[in-house]
């Protein structure tokens, strides 16, 4: 089993973006998001080793720093190495802190050679999944129908609210704790 800790999304941002994972399930481009029930997210860590009490025990102080924050989704992104289309947040300084705090909380129960992994803050490239695990000549559609229904432009972005942070395991995703932002 696989473990990490994601950011949830509000009803209403949430809710938009289901639309948009069962419309790729409907045109037949990606179904995995939908059928897999997964909620839209931004993943701050992802490691076997996780330890979900020192997590557990640590988050409610961290997050006590946190309201439910707004980001901005400007762009569509593309990783091709593992075929994952993603909306690209702005920067933003309550991503980056929350991400830090949490690399922090996590990082002492980790040997050294997995600490510096994908999610480290030195390496970590916020992102929302869009589509996983797509073939390449499905790209241009998805980010269609993505640019569509958010009505995504370089002036005009996808705002969403963070309001949540949670505790998740998979390759069977469920959400094992989770904790609102702002108490």
């Amino acid at each position: 089993m696989s473990k990490g800790i994601l950011l949830l999304f509000d009803e209403n941002s949430s809710s938009i973006l289901k639309k948009i994972y069962l419309t790729y399930q409907e045109h037949n481009l990606c179904d995995f998001m939908a059928k897999e029930n997964i909620p839209a997210h931004i993943t701050l860590a992802a490691n076997d080793e996780i330890d979900f009490d020192l997590v557990s025990a640590s988050i409610p102080q961290a997050l006590s720093l946190f309201n439910p924050f707004k980001i901005r989704f400007a762009s569509i992104g593309y990783f091709p190495a593992t075929k994952i289309m993603f909306l690209n947040p702005k920067e933003s300084e309550d991503l980056r802190l929350i991400q830090s705090l949490i690399q922090d909380i996590i990082t002492d129960s980790l040997p050294d050679s997995i600490s510096e992994g994908l999610y480290s803050s030195t390496v970590w490239i916020p992102h929302c999944t869009l589509a996983n695990q797509i073939k390449s000549q499905k790209v241009s559609q998805i980010i269609d129908i993505t640019q569509e229904m958010l009505d995504l432009q370089p002036d005009k972005p996808f705002i969403a609210t963070v309001s949540a942070i949670a505790l998740f395991k998979y390759p069977d995703f469920e959400i094992i704790k989770k904790w609102s932002l702002g108490g």
